[in-house]
C-alpha cells in the first residue's frame, strides 16, 4: 500500500519493543509474581480428555486441583459441594516370562480410575497470591471498520462478532479462515484484540498446515506460552503506533504467560517484521485519525471568527454537540 505519509523506521518499532520487554521484566520480578508462580506451578497440568471433562461438568472453572492440593493451599472444599470426575492413571508394574527367550522382563500396564476434582469457586479458606490482571479496554476506536477491512483483504479471513466463553475476548479458527471477536467488547478492546489474533494467523498459521522444520518451529509448536507472548506484544507495538494504550492490558496478559521463558532471539526478529506489516498496512488510518481531530478542534475556532466579525449583537454561540453528555445504552 501506497501511503503520502512519512514512513515507519524500523528502529522505532524496536524501541515500543524494548520498552515493553523491560515494563514485563519488571512486572515478573515482583514478590508478588514470585509468589503466584509458586503457587501456580504447584497446580497439576491436565490432558485434553480431562479438560473437556471438567469444562462439562463445571464450564466457569479456573483453578482446578484435587483435595489434597487445596489442603495443601491452606484452603478446603466447601461443604455438600459435588466433586469434578476426572480420570486419574494407575501404573502397574510386573515380572514376566518373555515368551521367545524365556527370560524375565519386566512390564507395565496402564488403567484409569476416576478421581474428584475441585474449582477453586468450590473451596474456601487462605487467599492465593494474585497477579496483576489484564485491564479491558474502554471506549470507542474510529478506525476499527476500516483496519478490519483490509486485514480481511491481506489475510484472506474474515473477522467477526461472537459470543464466547468468559475470559476469552478472541478467538481465531485457522480451518475456517474465521478470527472471532468477543461481542461484547468496546471497539477499542476489540481493535486490539483483533491485532492480537491477526498476529497469530501472520505468525503462527504455517505451524497448523505444515510440519516444522526447524528446531525454533518445533518449540514454537509445542509452546503456546511463546506464541501468546509473540501475538500480544505484536498487538502492544501496533496498538501504541495507532494511538491506542493497551499497556494495562498487554503487560500483565503477556506476564501471566511468560513465567520462565525468555524473549527469544527469534521471536524479536518475527514480532519486529510482523508488527511492521500490520503498521505498514493500517498506518495512515492513524495520520488521517490525527488530522481530522485537528481538523474538528479548528472548525469551532473559525466559526466563532467569522460570528465576532458579523458584529451581530443577537447571534449567540452556537452549542456544540460534543458537549451534549452521551450515554450508552
Amino acid at each position: 500500500m501506497s501511503s503520502s505519509y512519512p514512513s515507519l523506521e524500523k528502529s522505532n518499532v524496536e524501541d515500543l519493543l524494548q520498552e515493553l520487554i523491560l515494563n514485563v521484566d519488571a512486572l515478573t520480578s515482583s514478590k508478588q509474581y514470585r509468589d503466584y508462580l509458586k503457587v501456580v506451578t504447584r497446580f497439576p497440568t491436565y490432558s485434553v480428555h480431562n479438560l473437556l471433562l471438567i469444562f462439562k461438568q463445571y464450564p466457569q472453572a479456573t483453578f482446578v486441583a484435587g483435595y489434597a492440593t487445596w489442603k495443601s493451599f491452606g484452603r478446603h472444599v466447601k461443604k455438600g459441594e459435588k466433586g469434578i470426575k476426572i480420570l486419574a492413571p494407575i501404573t502397574q508394574t510386573q515380572t514376566v516370562i518373555d515368551e521367545i527367550t524365556q527370560l524375565e522382563k519386566t512390564e507395565t500396564t496402564v488403567g484409569f480410575r476416576r478421581v474428584s476434582v475441585f474449582d477453586i469457586s468450590q473451596t474456601e479458606g487462605r487467599p492465593l497470591p494474585k497477579i496483576m490482571e489484564p485491564k479491558t479496554l474502554q471506549g470507542d476506536c474510529d478506525i476499527y471498520e476500516e483496519a478490519k477491512k483490509r486485514l480481511e483483504n491481506a489475510l484472506g479471513y474474515h473477522i467477526q462478532t461472537a459470543s464466547l466463553q468468559e475470559g476469552a475476548t478472541g478467538k481465531c479458527s485457522y480451518e475456517f479462515k474465521t478470527i472471532f471477536i468477543h461481542d461484547l467488547c468496546d471497539s477499542r478492546q476489540a481493535f486490539k484484540t483483533m491485532i492480537h489474533e491477526c498476529a497469530h494467523v501472520f505468525l503462527h498459521e504455517k505451524l497448523r498446515l505444515y510440519a516444522p522444520s526447524n528446531e525454533f518451529e518445533k518449540l514454537l509448536a509445542s509452546k503456546q506460552s511463546i506464541r501468546e507472548m509473540e501475538a500480544e506484544s505484536v498487538s502492544y507495538i501496533v496498538c501504541t503506533r495507532m494511538g491506542i494504550d493497551c499497556s494495562e492490558y498487554s503487560f500483565p496478559y503477556i506476564a501471566l504467560w511468560k513465567k520462565k521463558e525468555s524473549f527469544l532471539a527469534q521471536s524479536l526478529k518475527r514480532i519486529t517484521n510482523i508488527s511492521l506489516t500490520i503498521i505498514q498496512l493500517l498506518d495512515d488510518l492513524s495520520n488521517a485519525k490525527d488530522h481530522s481531530e485537528k481538523a474538528k478542534e479548528n472548525a469551532p475556532q473559525k466559526e466563532n471568527i467569522q460570528e465576532t466579525r458579523s458584529l451581530n449583537p443577537v447571534m449567540t454561540s452556537p452549542i456544540s454537540s460534543s458537549v451534549i453528555p452521551y450515554a450508552k445504552p
